[in-house]
């Protein structure tokens, strides 16, 4: 393995470990757990790492495309859209794919239906516009506080991301994600080459 797929593969690793944290304080806060004067500033919270978490899934297929050709560009990019839009027209197969594991052998999987980027970047735009205060005529309308629509959020992203793949820019080399590991409850990341 070169030194280049091993700093992807570790950054990528960086990457699913932090969505993961992020999750983690998601859940707090809509559990009541992280101590939030009210449930407005709990729910903005969460919105807040949803984005978050769908910049770091655009960062990461960022990360395992970053060595093709008009990607340089995006390193300085911050925006889940503008990276997964121009990747997507770069390279067709740069989206993760979610597997799950066959019959309990660890080396057959079956790829599944996932969330689509349009649906993922819809929620992205979606979590961006409740966190604006919105327009001064309708500053005295309440905010209705709705964790279900975060939770439903959340869940439909983990599900996606839970078991994954993606590969490289060089369409043999896979990275192969598994987000909490029965083992450790940690991300683990591993790479094989396709025949």
């Amino acid at each position: 393995m070169s030194n280049n797929v091993q700093k992807q593969i570790d950054l990528y690793a960086s990457l699913m470990t932090e969505i993961n944290n992020r999750v983690d304080n998601i859940n707090l806060a809509v559990s009541g757990k992280l101590g939030f004067s009210d449930p407005m500033r709990a729910q903005e919270f969460c919105y807040l790492q949803i984005r978050m978490v769908i910049e770091n899934i655009a960062l990461a297929a960022l990360v395992a495309h970053g060595d093709m050709q008009g990607v340089s560009s995006l390193h300085k990019e911050w925006s889940a859209d503008k990276i997964m839009n121009r990747l997507e027209r770069l390279h067709e197969n740069f989206y993760p794919n979610p597997f799950i594991q066959v019959g309990g052998d660890k080396s057959k999987i079956e790829y599944k239906k996932g969330i689509e980027k349009s649906e993922l970047l819809k929620i992205y735009n979606t979590c961006g516009e409740k966190l604006h205060r919105g327009k001064l005529i309708n500053i005295k309308k309440p905010k209705e506080v709705n964790f279900g629509v975060v939770v439903g959020y959340v869940q439909k992203i983990y599900d996606f991301l839970n078991m994954h793949s993606i590969f490289l820019s060089d369409n043999k080399t896979v990275i192969l994600c598994i987000m909490r590991t029965i083992e450790t409850g940690k991300v683990n990341v591993a790479h094989a080459i396709k025949n």
